[in-house]
């Protein structure tokens, strides 16, 4: 398993100079309302299309949408954090049962993808 508290404590460019785990916890703030959480769709508008994660429009995010939102203004979600949720994905979720954070955001119901969230800040 990859060190959390190296990488969470780890500042990265596409950041903005903040840390992943704030980049989590703004994520995790993004979507903490059912409403402004969404399913196969990185976001949302109002009419429910399918738009970017940083777009002016957007009212709801799935979880890789939130993290882009949250990462920088480009909506670039930094490979090493990106590579943390992914390898975070079997030791919540169990081996093998989903190839990634979208896949278990588009399965999973808002309370498990904010557990996922709350493991990976634990």
């Amino acid at each position: 398993m990859i060190s959390i508290d190296l990488l969470l404590a780890t500042p990265g460019s596409l950041t903005m100079g903040r840390t992943y785990k704030q980049v989590l916890v703004d994520a995790r703030g993004l979507i903490a309302e059912q409403e402004r959480w969404t399913q196969e769709a990185y976001a949302r508008d109002a009419e429910g299309h399918n738009i970017r994660p940083r777009d002016p429009k957007a009212c709801c995010w799935c979880l890789l949408g939130a993290v882009a939102w949250a990462s920088n203004e480009l909506g670039i979600i930094p490979p090493p954090l990106l590579t943390f949720l992914e390898e975070l994905v079997p030791f919540h979720c169990g081996k093998d049962r989903f190839s990634g954070p979208g896949s278990m955001n588009d399965y999973f119901n808002h309370e498990s993808v904010l557990s996922f969230l709350d493991h990976a800040l634990d």
